[in-house]
């Protein structure tokens, strides 16, 4: 638990971490509850932190979102294809090719 303590803080900038040497880890691999316990010691500060390390990070490994569109947005589309076209002899043209 305490390298679990010390690689967060680490992460956060701290003075006196251990630089790019492994952690200690009595042998057995460290798991989310691990971590998730070590954040309980952290101060609001340095919460804050490393908030915004990880959101740097994830932003810099993870694609854009698209933006989402609306239906609205085709709104016109292929207005002049049908500007010419008067709408009453279309739908009339339309309904007699069901019975043709």
């Amino acid at each position: 638990m305490f390298s679990v303590i010390i690689q967060i803080k680490c992460g956060l900038g701290r003075t006196g971490c251990l630089g790019d040497e492994p952690m200690p880890d009595n042998g057995r691999d460290l798991t989310i509850t691990d971590y998730q316990d070590a954040l309980k010691t952290l101060t609001r500060d340095e919460l804050e932190r490393l908030h915004k390390a990880l959101l740097e990070r994830l932003q810099s490994i993870m694609p854009p979102t698209p933006a989402r569109r609306s239906l609205l947005d085709l709104e016109g589309l292929g207005a002049e294809m049908w500007g010419s076209l008067d709408a009453q002899l279309y739908v009339d043209h339309e309904r007699d090719s069901w019975t043709s």
